[in-house]
């Protein structure tokens, strides 16, 4: 991180005069709710939003992707795009663009990533028995191109957040590399968010980017059926839980290397978590009457909000751009579906 904190005076870095913003999305890790956030505050400051031709991902960003790179600057990126440094600080400069991401522990984000991308079905996967056998040989050969050509969200098996943030599967095994390429993310990123920590995770983005309570406001987006959650009891099988985090050892090392960063940043925050805690419980109070199925990427279903019939006033513009989801906004903002 370009502004490392200090110790003694226990203050989180700010950058409220930074331009732009530059958000790498990885997958299953409440990127989609950070997505809302930022393109609300988007519009809020008049920030143009980058759109992209097409969906380029598993690509790395390259501005001529960009629809409107030529026309007008781009003042935020928070689509799914794998992370360049040398072309992503050519066209967001790194003194000008405040860069953050987002991680989660690998066990419950390959689960999470097994069931919404619904590979048991893909790979006739059935039981936990089947899902550990197919892990093992994943560990043993990875990435199968001939797999991952036909669909691309295969890349997500194996340390998913390393290979969002640009490092190729073929180093991830390379202890060495590894280590390399995480010290200089340091220097790369502002913050580094944690799902398992999101609350703190916001108001440390709130602290670094001088945001007000309601920018930070939320509801959770493209979360899993309860059904889709519970297809497989397996999070009470220690084997398979090792394994997982065995095949995924490197990102679990990118996850142990900025917790430490972040914990001394949270612990700053904690005092403000339960009044934080309850605005979210009273914009939900306010706006939601139910919860009910929608469609996201793909067909793919998600557990979606039903405003109610009536909201005040004061909140009925909130509350209507709190449900909307990325698709939503995207299509709106772009002018596409993805």
């Amino acid at each position: 991180m370009n502004i490392i904190f200090n110790p003694e005076t226990k203050e989180i870095p700010r950058f409220c005069d930074k331009k732009k913003i530059v958000f790498i999305k990885t997958h299953k890790t409440g990127g989609s709710t950070i997505f809302n956030i930022l393109t609300r505050l988007a519009k809020r400051k008049n920030m143009n939003v980058a759109c992209f031709q097409h969906f380029i991902w598993p690509a790395r960003f390259k501005s001529y992707n960009l629809l409107n790179y030529s026309s007008q600057p781009i003042h935020l990126l928070s689509s799914h795009v794998r992370y360049s440094k040398r072309d992503m600080q050519e066209y967001f400069p790194r003194e000008e663009t405040f860069y953050f991401t987002i991680l989660r522990d690998s066990f419950p984000q390959w689960l999470s990533s097994f069931a919404y991308y619904k590979f048991y079905e893909k790979m006739g996967l059935h039981t936990p028995k089947e899902i550990e056998k197919f892990i093992k040989r994943l560990g043993k050969r990875f990435p199968d191109h001939s797999i991952g050509n036909k669909d691309h969200n295969y890349y997500l098996l194996k340390n998913p957040n390393l290979f969002d943030l640009g490092l190729d599967h073929f180093y991830h095994d390379k202890a060495r590399v590894v280590a390399q390429y995480v010290e200089d993310l340091r220097n790369d990123f502002d913050l580094v968010m944690f799902m398992e920590d999101f609350n703190s995770s916001l108001l440390i983005l709130k602290e670094m980017l001088c945001l007000t309570d309601d920018d930070i406001l939320y509801l959770k987006m493209n979360e899993l059926p309860e059904n889709e959650k519970n297809r497989f009891n397996i999070k009470i099988l220690a084997d398979l839980r090792d394994s997982i985090y065995n095949l995924n050892k490197a990102d679990m090392f990118l996850y142990d290397y900025f917790s430490k960063i972040f914990k001394t940043y949270a612990q700053i925050m904690s005092s403000k978590l339960a009044m934080y805690q309850k605005r979210l419980d009273d914009i939900y109070e306010v706006c939601i009457g139910q919860r009910l199925m929608k469609i996201a990427y793909g067909n793919r279903y998600y557990s979606g909000y039903l405003l109610k019939q009536r909201i005040n006033r004061k909140s009925i513009k909130l509350c209507q751009k709190l449900v909307m989801n990325e698709v939503e906004i995207t299509e709106k903002l772009c002018g596409y579906v993805l």
